[in-house]
């Protein structure tokens, strides 16, 4: 988490905001493109419910589909009078949605970016049936930036352990 980012992650993260058209000029040319790194896996009966990722990060969500399982990213559109508040990311029902879903297979080696509208103003999840192939695996890369001023614990120089205490 922050300037603890192994060195093999921040040479994906260059690669991935390298691709043309992945992320909006301005996030592929931040420093750091990304300071957080989130790793699940997910095994059959699985999934990660309906969610914006949390406002204590910047725009440009990277996330890197590896295992062996595809699955669907199912994404859908809040209405315009929704407010998403700090806290409320993971609470919104489909009374706050408007609009049928977007539906996108991701595969394992498929890499995607979420910004702007698409970060903020669409949920996304991945339902728990639509791992495929059955019985296999899935993990997922998710690589973020956090805010100037929201990382309220020790830093990397002031734990004296490399970051461990987070």
């Amino acid at each position: 988490f922050g300037e603890d980012l192994p060195c093999w992650l921040r040479r994906l993260a260059a690669r991935c905001t390298g691709l043309p058209g992945l992320l909006p000029p301005a996030l592929a040319r931040r420093r750091p493109a990304f300071d957080q790194l989130i790793v699940n896996a997910y095994g059959p009966g699985q999934g990660i419910t309906r969610h914006v990722d949390l406002l204590k990060f910047d725009d440009g969500i990277l996330g890197v589909c590896l295992g062996t399982s595809a699955a669907t990213l199912k994404m859908r559109r809040l209405r315009s009078d929704v407010e998403v508040v700090s806290g409320g990311e993971c609470g919104l029902t489909d009374d706050d949605l408007e609009g049928g879903s977007v539906d996108v297979e991701v595969r394992p080696g498929d890499v995607y970016a979420l910004s702007g509208e698409a970060r903020y103003r669409w949920t996304h999840e991945i339902p728990a049936w639509s791992l495929r192939p059955a019985g296999g695996r899935r993990v997922s890369l998710t690589l973020r930036r956090l805010l100037p001023g929201a990382w309220r614990g020790p830093t990397v120089a002031a734990s004296g352990n490399g970051g461990g205490e987070r």
